[in-house]
């Protein structure tokens, strides 16, 4: 999944969940083309809630 907020035309977070629902983000580097991605940690467990509600939604067989 892609945001809409967007910086030179790229989004500026993408998100991915793998089959243990684990939540994975990467952030657009500032002033670069580049992502940086990590697992979304327990501090931001209503964020992880948000991503894989919207996940299975868009994916219901994942």
């Amino acid at each position: 999944m892609i945001s809409t907020y967007r910086i030179d035309q790229l989004p500026k977070y993408v998100w991915a969940v793998d089959t243990d629902d684990r939540v994975y983000e990467a952030k657009l580097a500032q002033g670069s083309a580049t992502y940086h991605g990590y697992e979304l940690g327990e501090d931001e467990a209503s964020m992880r809630r948000l991503v894989i509600v919207e996940w299975k939604a868009r994916c219901p067989t994942n």
